[in-house]
């Protein structure tokens, strides 16, 4: 019985004590973490690990403190990417959060699960070329795998400009590796929201997305990306269903699925980058079993604009979506004048035109002011 009793007695102490040695680990664990990381090497070591990540060197400027929740990891100020200085630097990140991987940390290894960047200024124009080898040229773009990856606030500044062209409200990527599909969603103030999947394909250098994007028009914009990063070039498919439309039933009949398809506009094409903007080329526009193709040009110089010039057989306005709805519900009805800064400019020529009843031979429509590419330079010989 003495012998039970003082078994009791060491169980009752061992859990009084077990939660103070756990908590006295825990502080003790973290007294050697921030002693590590505070130090001048265990900052140079977060920077090392970010750039081996990210591809490119990484400078921590600002403050550095430890981060134990949500996760173990390192947070701060003014983290840089790509060699620093006004002239030099990809972007800049006026706050961060960096989650460590916690078996690794153990044995003295840093290994970055997440990444969330917030507040600063991307420039485009200094993205690394995908799969460039050039000796001496800018290094080959890395996507990393990682847990998750988020901006947030940032500026997106167009080449030759000071000014941000759009503001990125917000991009998250999760469980992303290259080779498969990761969720993600991408914010723009003023363009809406594009959310869908995204997959790298590190052997082309390319980007490939299927999302849907709301908010910039009426409706369901379904889009499927193929961006060739290396050559500064891809296609672009694109489904939208504008808000009047009925929503598809799967239990529908065929014939009124054809009346949903019929509401519909396609779009395919293929772009190439250019200073200031993008050349479409290869368009084909349909809807309402009608088509128009042709060619034209995305601007972001100053401001952005979309310029296009198509051509069709035929075409039957009163079978179409209303155009006005294609800059918004904001727009009200083209009286055909030009009005400068238009952002989106299309001129049309129709073999033959039907409206109300009326009908037009070689007809030109003219919606915004006259489409003009003439500024844009031509893509880099690759």
């Amino acid at each position: 019985m003495a012998h039970l009793a003082r078994m009791k007695t060491l169980t009752r102490r061992l859990l009084l004590l077990a939660p103070v040695a756990l908590v006295l680990l825990i502080a003790g664990a973290w007294l050697l973490l921030d002693f590590w990381l505070e130090s001048a090497g265990g900052r140079r070591a977060v920077e090392r690990a970010l750039g081996e990540r990210l591809g490119m060197p990484v400078t921590l400027q600002g403050s550095f403190d430890i981060m134990l929740l949500p996760s173990i990891g390192v947070s701060g100020t003014e983290l840089v990417l790509g060699p620093p200085g006004p002239a030099s630097e990809l972007g800049r990140s006026r706050e961060y959060a960096v989650a460590l991987a916690v078996l690794p940390l153990l044995d003295g290894r840093l290994l970055i699960e997440s990444l969330a960047l917030s507040g600063g200024r991307i420039y485009l124009e200094r993205l690394p070329a995908g799969g460039s080898t050039t000796p001496g040229g800018p290094a080959p773009l890395l996507l990393p795998e990682v847990r998750a990856f988020s901006l947030s606030d940032f500026e997106i500044v167009t080449a030759g400009s000071d000014k941000a062209g759009v503001l990125l409200q917000a991009f998250e990527l999760e469980d992303f590796a290259a080779d498969r599909e990761a969720p993600f969603r991408l914010a723009v103030e003023g363009y809406g929201s594009l959310e869908g999947q995204l997959r790298w394909d590190a052997q082309r250098s390319a980007v490939t997305l299927d999302a849907a994007w709301m908010g910039l028009l009426s409706g369901e914009l379904r889009l499927r990306i193929d961006a060739r990063l290396a050559a500064g070039s891809g296609a672009v498919q694109a489904t939208w269903a504008p808000a009047a439309a009925p929503a598809a039933d799967p239990g529908a009949t065929a014939e009124a699925t054809d009346q949903v398809a019929d509401t519909e506009i396609r779009l395919a094409l293929e772009y190439a980058l250019a200073p200031g903007g993008a050349r479409l080329a290869g368009i084909r526009l349909a809807a309402a079993g009608q088509s128009a193709i042709g060619a034209g040009c995305l601007l972001w110089q100053d401001e952005l604009s979309v310029n296009l010039r198509l051509e069709s057989s035929r075409i039957d306005f009163d079978a179409l979506p209303a155009i006005p709805s294609l800059a918004g519900d904001a727009a009200g009805p083209s009286n055909g004048a030009s009005e400068p800064g238009s952002p989106f400019n299309l001129r049309l020529a129709a073999a033959e035109a039907r409206a109300g009843g009326a009908v037009a031979r070689d007809a030109v429509f003219l919606l915004g002011v006259e489409p003009d590419c003439a500024g844009l330079d031509p893509p880099a010989a690759q």
